[in-house]
């Protein structure tokens, strides 16, 4: 049951945020673009793991580029 309720997560983050690059559009307009296509998932969530994806993914760019200068 967790596994199903995490993909449909993943899925509406995939779909209405997109890249992880970026930092997320605001909670309203996720909600705006959720609309009814991800029934059982909230807004917030979608908000959240979104935030969590951005910051990961910020922190392995710059974890990356540290240990490129550091190889000197």
């Amino acid at each position: 049951m967790q596994s199903v309720i995490l993909r449909g997560l993943r899925e509406a983050v995939e779909d209405v945020v997109g890249s992880y690059r970026s930092p997320p559009p605001p909670l309203e307009k996720i909600a705006e673009a959720m609309g009814d296509r991800h029934p059982g998932v909230r807004p917030e969530a979608v908000h959240r793991q979104a935030w969590l994806n951005h910051l990961v993914e910020t922190t392995a760019r710059f974890a990356g580029k540290a240990s490129d200068r550091s190889v000197a």
